[in-house]
């Protein structure tokens, strides 16, 4: 377990994209049409961006 949180510790990106998985595959049960589908991925991928642009000026910052 200590390993664990200690890789993601070093890896926070790790949980963005493992939440965009599930988010994907959630919406994929629910919709099966493909525009919806690409809507919902393009929308976790600009999330994914977002959080990972704040986490890295976050850490530029407060060094």
């Amino acid at each position: 377990m200590k390993k664990i949180k200690k890789y993601i510790d070093e890896n926070p990106d790790v949980i963005n994209i493992l939440l965009g998985v599930i988010l994907l595959t959630i919406a994929g049960f629910v919709y099966f049409d493909f525009e919806i589908m690409f809507k919902v991925f393009i929308g976790v991928v600009i999330f994914g961006i977002v959080i990972g642009l704040i986490s890295f000026l976050i850490r530029i910052l407060s060094k």
